[in-house]
């Protein structure tokens, strides 16, 4: 049986490791920092809350819900708690619209704010 051996210089090992290193540093901590689609369903909702349209506010947060759910689990990943508190208070929220559970718009506005105040404890990019 024969063998091969194969001499690498200091200089192509490190071209063959390098990108190992700066693949994982990189993918670590992005993630889309950007909540500004939801506080513009949130803001809307309170907009139609503040009409007196509870049904169609309602239907925003669920709107929400579903933009929130499908599209923040890189955020789940890397800040888990804010995550969870976020998520936690829009079912609050998403409770507080709902005419069939005696959602009122004050009750409804109390909980959006605070939905609000949690999606700025999202860290800056």
């Amino acid at each position: 049986m024969k063998r091969v051996t194969i001499a690498l210089g200091i200089g192509s090992l490190f071209l063959l490791v390098s990108p190992l290193f700066t693949a994982g540093a990189s993918a670590a901590g992005t993630y889309n920092h950007d909540m500004s689609v939801y506080k513009g369903l949130a803001n809307a909702a309170m907009d139609l809350v503040k009409g007196g349209k509870m049904a169609e506010a309602h239907a925003k947060t669920k709107e929400l819900e579903k933009a929130w759910d499908a599209n923040t689990k890189d955020l789940r990943r890397a800040e888990p708690t804010i995550w969870r508190m976020i998520d936690k208070q829009m079912d609050v929220a998403i409770g507080a619209t709902d005419p069939a559970n005696k959602g009122t718009a004050e009750k409804a506005t109390v909980e959006l704010r605070k939905y609000l105040h949690w999606l700025g404890k999202v860290p800056a990019e």
